[in-house]
C-alpha cells in the first residue's frame, strides 16, 4: 500500500510541476544528410536544401529562387516523425522559419525507394498577399558536394 501511495504521489508531483520525461525523436536522419537540389531548374520555390547534424539535432538550411542570387533562408531545427509510437525510423519531418512578412512551415518527406526528398512549403503571409503552398522535389546534389 505504501509503495502504491508513493508512486501516485510521484505521478501527482510530476503532473503539477510539468516534469515529464520526453520521448526521443525517431531515428533515420542519416539518409537525409547532405545537399539536395530541386529537380525543376525553373522552380519559383526552393532550389537547394542541406541537411546536417548539430550534436543530436537534425538541421536544415534552404535557399529560395531569388534573382540574381539564391536567397539563404538560414537554418532551422527539423523535428522527425515516424508512422507510429512504436516505429523508431523517421519517415517525415517538419521545420519552421519565421521570416517577416511570412511565417513558413516545411513538411519534409524522404522517399527511400527513389532517394528523393519532397518539401512542402506552407507560407502564412502577414502583409496584403495571400497564404500559399508550394511543393518542391529534390535529388542528391553532385555539384555542391564537398
Amino acid at each position: 500500500m505504501r509503495k502504491f501511495f508513493l508512486i501516485c504521489l510521484m505521478a501527482l508531483i510530476c503532473t503539477l510541476t510539468g516534469s515529464y520525461v520526453l520521448a526521443d525523436q525517431p531515428g533515420g536522419a542519416d539518409p537525409l544528410l547532405g545537399t539536395w537540389e530541386n529537380v525543376n531548374p525553373d522552380t519559383g520555390g526552393l532550389v537547394l536544401a542541406e541537411f546536417y547534424m548539430v550534436g543530436d539535432q537534425l538541421m536544415i538550411q534552404v535557399w529560395g529562387a531569388c534573382v540574381p542570387e539564391y536567397c539563404d533562408w538560414g537554418e532551422a531545427s527539423v523535428i522527425l516523425y515516424s508512422t507510429s509510437v512504436a516505429d523508431s525510423q523517421a519517415k517525415w519531418g517538419t521545420a519552421e522559419y519565421d521570416q517577416v512578412p511570412a511565417y513558413r512551415r516545411l513538411g519534409i518527406m524522404y522517399n527511400a525507394y527513389e532517394d528523393m526528398v519532397t518539401i512542402y512549403t506552407y507560407s502564412e503571409m502577414t502583409d496584403q498577399r495571400y497564404n500559399y503552398r508550394m511543393t518542391d522535389e529534390f535529388v542528391r546534389s553532385l555539384q555542391y558536394l564537398q
